[in-house]
């Protein structure tokens, strides 16, 4: 069974219905539960991989009601696997009568991203993979509230988004950037939440726009303050974006480069402990716990 949310509460019993509602207009819907009880599990992957690589990588969201974690179902797109008890504190944007414009923006912004960058689609999509995993322990752990989970899954993968206004010839150079170069590249940050100068005062109270600000801008700070774009240190820096920085790095590691190749996963977790101190160590420490979760 398929719960889908917008103005009123549609429900259908056939995945296929379900993905023709969304390919009408996916826009018209917020999240869509699905019932993990009643619908196999092998519908539910193949339903979530058909909205996310046809429909829309980041929206509607996408919850399986159940008990258990699922890594299977999060790596096929789905954002969370919650039960009943607290289905409803999984809210994508507030109730404040502007959700559809908002999820109108949200959707222009990952199609502008998908159709425009290939490569950083691909990169964005891995990076909100690795995101899912990372907040779904934390809230396991307490470390992150439930209420911002979701938020911050769905933000990973505007992290980047002010690449688009870099030019591709930085973006794609085949070779180390020279310091000129790299300090262009470091503007993505502060070019990406440009773009959301204009919401951040349309919806000044929205809890998503805040966290999606923070993942955007502060993906790069580093817990000995070496980051960019402001030399925050520690917990001055964003929770949201501090998990974000792990998922943004091991993404990194482990694909291939226009100047380098991919490193192995093992590799990769190496050099992430030894540059440790660019991480929250127990964000680090719940990553290296539970490393295989993120292997491909």
């Amino acid at each position: 069974m398929f719960t889908l949310f917008r103005d009123s509460l549609e429900v259908v019993q056939d995945a296929e219905v379900a993905l023709r509602l969304l390919q009408r207009n996916h826009t018209d819907y917020d999240l869509v539960l699905i019932d993990g009880k009643t619908l196999p599990r092998s519908e539910t992957i193949q339903f979530a991989r058909s909205v996310r690589e046809n429909i829309s990588p980041v929206f509607p969201g996408m919850v399986v009601v159940q008990f258990s974690f699922d890594l299977e179902l999060i790596k096929a797109g789905i954002d969370a696997c919650m039960d009943e008890d607290t289905i409803f504190d999984l809210i994508v944007f507030d109730s404040n009568g502007s959700m559809k414009q908002l999820a109108l923006v949200i959707n222009f912004m990952a199609d502008l991203l998908k159709n425009k960058d290939s490569n950083l689609h691909r990169h964005s999509t891995r990076v909100k993979t690795f995101t899912q995993i990372l907040v779904a322990l934390c809230v396991e752990e307490g470390i992150l509230p439930l209420s911002k989970a979701y938020h911050t899954t769905i933000a990973s993968y505007f992290h980047d988004f002010g690449k688009l206004l870099i030019c591709e010839s930085i973006l794609n150079k085949p070779s180390k950037l020279s310091e000129e170069e790299f300090s262009v590249m470091k503007t993505h940050t502060s070019l990406g939440v440009k773009v959301l100068e204009n919401l951040s005062k349309i919806f000044a109270q929205n809890n998503f726009v805040n966290v999606l600000f923070n993942v955007m801008k502060y993906h790069h700070e580093r817990f000995d303050a070496r980051g960019y774009p402001e030399g925050l240190r520690a917990e001055q820096i964003p929770l949201e974006a501090r998990i974000v920085a792990i998922a943004d790095v091991l993404e990194a590691l482990t694909t291939d480069r226009p100047y380098r190749n991919a490193y192995s996963f093992e590799e990769a977790l190496n050099i992430m402990t030894e540059e440790q101190e660019h991480f929250d160590p127990k964000l680090l420490q719940l990553f290296i716990e539970n490393a295989e979760l993120f292997r491909d």
